[in-house]
């Protein structure tokens, strides 16, 4: 393996490894507000989803109940 591949391998691992991190921080913010495993997971998944406006929108829900 040459010293090119090795560092885009690096690259790649760190950039899927910050991805996780991401994903996992979302989730748990989600199923601390609220949402169930389920929905937590697909909205974490999703970057389009702003996570503070999903956090504040099932709170408001949470009090409506």
């Amino acid at each position: 393996m040459s010293s090119t591949t090795a560092m885009r391998s690096k690259s790649t691992d760190a950039g899927r490894n910050q991805k996780d991190r991401v994903f996992l921080s979302r989730c748990e913010e989600l199923r601390r507000a609220g949402y169930g495993p389920e929905a937590a997971t697909l909205l974490a998944a999703n970057p389009q989803v702003d996570l503070h406006l999903a956090i504040e929108l099932r709170a408001r829900r949470l009090r409506a109940a």
